[in-house]
C-alpha cells in the first residue's frame, strides 16, 4: 500500500492554513503539515529571496488528481509549486489515510 505526499509552497501562514483546512474538510487529503522556509527563485528577470510557508499534504493515490486541481484552484500564485511523489509509511498510518479521504 502507498499514498501521495504533496509539497506545496504558500506566501504566508494564513493562506497555507486556509487551503490545507479546505482540502482536508473536503476529504481530498487526510492531513497537512506546514512550516516556515526561505525561498530563492528567479521571477520577472530578478532573483527573489522570500519567506514562505511550505506544506506536506497527504492523500491517497486515488485522490491525487482531484487534490492537485483543487490546490491549483485555491492557490493565489500565478505558478504555484505543487510537487508530489509516492510515499510509504507504517501500515496503520496508511490505513488511516485511506479511511479519512473520500473515494
Amino acid at each position: 500500500m502507498s499514498y501521495l505526499c504533496f509539497f506545496v509552497t504558500f506566501p504566508d501562514k494564513d493562506t497555507a492554513s486556509i487551503i490545507i483546512h479546505q482540502v482536508v474538510s473536503e476529504r481530498l487529503a487526510a492531513c497537512g503539515n506546514s512550516f516556515s522556509i526561505k525561498s530563492c527563485y528567479f521571477w520577472n528577470e530578478n532573483i527573489e529571496n522570500e519567506d514562505e510557508i511550505a506544506a506536506i499534504i497527504k492523500t491517497t493515490e486515488h485522490n491525487g488528481n482531484d487534490l492537485l486541481k483543487r490546490i491549483e484552484e485555491l492557490h493565489p500564485y500565478d505558478i504555484p509549486c505543487i510537487s508530489y511523489w509516492t510515499c510509504q509509511a507504517n501500515e496503520t498510518y496508511e490505513s488511516w489515510i485511506n479511511e479519512i479521504t473520500k473515494d
